[in-house]
């Protein structure tokens, strides 16, 4: 996860950050296979090979392919990985990069409940149902494939500057058949299942990123400083749905037989350009003050069948780390940023409609200290203001306001002991919202939204037995208003997971065997509540892997 100044260097994200997936490079020989599965049929096969090949080339390839099954009724499916990441060091000062990336899964997708309508201000929430229970068919199926490419140059003019080239470009195609339950009697379970066939759908992401960055001292100050540029291009097929309504029961599931399209759904394309220019500089006064400080201008376009927008901004950030000691380090970070206002989705009225971006707000303050020499923490207290999307009343997705959240987060990760490791986290959230167009809203918490959560993690390696390691973990999330108006509140819920890890030498390779069982007290609770649905989630599943050197 990217936070503070990924809005900078990415573009049109949200305050929390980004998720920065990399591909694995080629480095040190590996050959490595791995075998996953769980009590309910799943089974997994993955290989991961690397090496390099003389001082100049390398490669690493990783394979997966497999079933999946989850336990819930009618849920099953398969997916496929390729993944290669390619280096080549043509000279001391040139490198080029290549990944690729294939991947496919074709699972079938549970249905999930929808709110009842307001009686009095109140929506009377339905009993948690058996999360093994599935009111679709297996027929209704989330079958897509993907393809991504990203190459890079990178060029070394002396020990202290650089410059790199990428280009990128990412296809997904997928079709989909998910599922509603709505109108139903509490009573009686007898409702209607609302089935959204959605026929093929594309996106395409096209990105180029030039910078160069570089290192200089004046005087006492070291100047880390990097300057490029961006360009994104995003393409969706904006495809509707086809709805078909058929009855089913909450509490006695009937079998649904299999719909198929019927009629012409049209294209309601839309297309993205968000283009940026940024620069920042981590200054650095000896060892216990930094200040980084960037810029970025980005110009934003959106533009549909019947909905066109543009947007134009300077975007700052501005961090201070001050360390008193070698192990402590006190910052306060401010940043502003636009953020697109989100997608519409299927089941709405404006389905797949682009909403307009926004801009956003950060500030937040912390210290994070190195504790024992193996322990890591940290402690910050953050403010974001940052604009509200919801499905109003009239069914449609629209921006409306903005919301405040204040909060106070902590994390640590690291070894008590050398036989003891935990990772413990607790976030404190407060959030309203504070405009909208519609006045009821006014000071209600957004939906899905918890203001306690918290984790504990440890793993224990007892030292008469060399290899093994015995964990256990606890996942807590608080109660979530189900909708903006705050009708009602679904519980908050704690997942337990114990866990057991072994590794010993086999005919002169290591091999690790490792059991996980995930919920293991078989909680039955609601996992998510917004956009007018609930979803159920998961049952206690037993899971193992085998992980083998090849």
């Amino acid at each position: 996860m990217l936070k503070g100044a990924s809005g900078l260097y990415y573009g049109f994200v949200p305050p929390s950050g980004v998720i920065n997936m990399t591909t694995k490079r080629p480095g040190a020989p590996v050959a490595e296979l791995t075998l996953r599965g769980d009590e309910h049929g799943t089974a997994v096969a993955s290989v991961d090979l690397g090496r390099r090949f003389g001082t100049r080339f390398g490669a690493r390839v990783n394979l997966a392919a497999g079933r999946i099954r989850t336990g819930v009724e009618n849920v099953e499916g398969e997916r496929y990985l390729a993944a290669g990441a390619f280096d080549w060091d043509a000279t001391d000062r040139l490198s080029l990069r290549a990944d690729v990336e294939l991947i496919a899964k074709d699972i079938a997708e549970p249905a999930a409940i929808a709110l009842l309508p307001a009686v009095n201000g109140v929506v009377v929430l339905p009993e948690i149902p058996d999360p093994s229970r599935n009111l679709a068919g297996g027929w209704q199926r989330y079958d897509a494939n993907a393809d991504n490419i990203l190459l890079r140059v990178d060029y070394r003019f002396s020990p202290a500057w650089a410059t790199s080239l990428e280009v990128g470009r990412a296809r997904t195609f997928r079709e989909r058949v998910f599922s509603q339950f709505e109108n139903y009697d509490l009573g009686t379970g007898e409702g209607t299942l609302r089935l959204f066939l959605n026929p093929g759908q594309e996106f395409v992401n096209e990105n180029v990123r030039s910078e160069i960055s570089g290192v200089f001292t004046i005087g006492p100050v070291r100047h880390e400083l990097t300057v490029g540029a961006t360009r994104n291009e995003r393409y969706q097929s904006g495809r509707g749905s086809q709805i078909v309504r058929v009855e089913q029961n909450l509490y006695r599931p009937r079998s649904v037989a299999e719909r198929t399209i019927t009629a012409t759904i049209p294209l309601n394309p839309s297309e993205i350009t968000d283009a940026g220019v940024y620069v920042f500089d981590r200054i650095r006064w000896g060892e216990t003050l930094q200040l980084i400080a960037g810029l970025r201008w980005s110009d934003y376009e959106s533009v549909a069948r019947v909905t066109r927008y543009t947007a134009e901004d300077t975007s700052p950030t501005v961090s201070v780390i001050y360390r008193p000691i070698p192990n402590v380090s006190l910052y306060a970070t401010y940043l502003k940023a636009l953020e697109e206002g989100g997608t519409a989705p299927a089941n709405t009225l404006n389905a797949f409609e682009v909403l307009p971006p926004a801009v956003s707000d950060q500030q937040e303050v912390g210290a994070k200290a190195e504790l024992f020499e193996r322990l890591t923490a940290s402690l910050a207290y953050f403010e974001i203001t940052r604009p509200s999307a919801i499905r109003n009343t009239e069914n449609r997705f629209v921006l409306d306001g903005e919301v405040d959240y204040s909060g106070v987060e902590f994390f640590a990760s690291g070894e008590l002991t050398p036989a003891v490791s935990v990772v413990a986290s607790a976030l404190w959230l407060e959030a309203s919202q504070e405009r909208a167009a519609d006045p009821r809203l006014i000071g209600k918490r957004p939906e899905n939204t918890p203001e306690w959560t918290g984790s504990l993690f440890g793993e224990w390696r007892p030292a008469p037995v060399q290899g093994l390691g015995l964990s256990a973990g606890l996942f807590y999330v608080g109660e979530r208003a189900v909708n903006p108006l705050n009708q009602a509140f679904v519980e908050g819920y704690t997942t337990a997971l114990l866990g057991a890890r072994y590794t010993r030498e086999l005919g002169g390779r290591d091999v690790t065997f490792q059991a996980n069982v995930e919920n293991a007290t078989d909680e039955a609770y609601w996992n998510t509540a917004g956009n007018n649905l609930l979803g159920v989630g998961q049952p206690r599943t037993v899971k193992f892997e085998v992980r083998a050197a090849l």
